[in-house]
């Protein structure tokens, strides 16, 4: 690949470099996708027992974390929803509000609720900031 630098710092490539780049980063990403979304069997139930402690007022937030059965990705991010084509028409995935929890060992932890009160996932901040 020749990279070409003006005087302004600006980095031109050629056509076919250009093209190149693109189908790799387009393989990337279909690899990545086909790798983070293998669905397993998943249990919520410390989920639900963080919820209930720390929102005792939030039943449907209780009764969706233990819908989340099936998770894909892992720690930081487990998804219990495709986020593919995520807040696009007809996706899915449609984000309405986060939801914060702390767990004594695995830090605060961001939950992703969407439009139809599931959750999308969640994300170990925590851990991901290395404050576990």
């Amino acid at each position: 690949m020749k990279v070409k630098v003006d005087a302004n710092g600006k980095i031109t490539l050629s056509k076919f470099d250009r093209l190149l780049f693109r189908f790799e980063f387009a393989l990337g990403k279909a690899f990545q996708f086909l790798r983070l979304y293998k669905w397993r069997a998943y249990d919520p139930s410390w989920l639900v027992a963080l919820a209930q402690e720390q929102f005792p007022q939030e039943k449907a937030l209780h009764a969706a974390l233990g819908k989340c059965s099936q998770a894909s990705g892992d720690i930081p991010y487990i998804h219990f929803v495709s986020p593919r084509r995520a807040n696009k028409p007809n996706a899915e995935w449609q984000f309405a509000r986060n939801v914060t929890l702390e767990d004594p060992k695995k830090g605060e932890l961001i939950l992703d609720v969407l439009k139809d009160g599931r959750i999308g996932g969640v994300e170990f901040l925590g851990i991901l900031l290395g404050a576990s």
